[in-house]
């Protein structure tokens, strides 16, 4: 039997071929979502979702006659991204919701579980809010990196929110955290490159 490298993607479900009797089988595969094949399963679902909904929202303001600035339309395919991956999450079964309410509780959790699982969890919620930093300081030159923090903050709590109303995945005080600090942080690097 010999195996090919995975090929493609479907929601959550993977396919891989192999040859066998001299005909190709396809096999589907589960993919976990904390595999790197998991995570481009997720932003290609997410891309199409934001760039359906940011199409949509040119068309509209094309229509009305008003005009669309490039930083305005890449917000909303922002927006439309992390909604997708943090709390819609289109086309991936339900889970049993619930509420982590216990600051770094998580964090310290997927620590013990090691390095891949800490980098997931603690580098994907900084990154995932990291744009929106840096486009609330490109919006709004003169606020100070702590209102994107605050507003960071806001937009991840609406996230776990609808996460939790939604069943689609553990609402969690940590993912907040976390988010509100990569805003924190995207807004800071727009700062610090802009003085340069």
């Amino acid at each position: 039997i010999l195996m090919i490298p995975q090929i493609g993607f479907l929601g959550n479900r993977a396919f891989r071929l192999r040859f066998e009797n001299e005909r190709i089988i396809m096999i589907k595969t589960e993919v976990n979502e904390m595999s790197i094949a998991g995570i481009f399963a997720y932003l290609a679902r997410a891309c199409a979702f934001a760039a359906a909904v940011s199409g949509l929202w040119w068309l509209v303001r094309r229509i009305l006659k008003r005009k669309t600035r490039a930083l305005d339309l890449l917000a909303v395919a922002y927006v439309a991204e992390v909604t997708e991956i943090i709390a819609l999450r289109i086309a991936t079964p339900s889970v049993a919701r619930g509420v982590q309410w216990i600051p770094l509780k998580t964090t310290i959790g997927e620590w013990s579980r090691g390095a891949w699982a800490f980098v997931y969890h603690v580098g994907g919620n900084l990154a995932w809010f990291v744009p929106l930093g840096a486009l609330i300081q490109l919006k709004k030159p003169n606020w100070s990196a702590l209102r994107a923090f605050a507003i960071g903050a806001g937009f991840s709590a609406l996230l776990e929110m609808m996460q939790y109303l939604l069943s689609t995945g553990m609402t969690d005080v940590d993912d907040v955290i976390l988010n509100a600090i990569g805003a924190l942080l995207g807004a800071a690097a727009v700062k610090i490159l802009r003085h340069k």
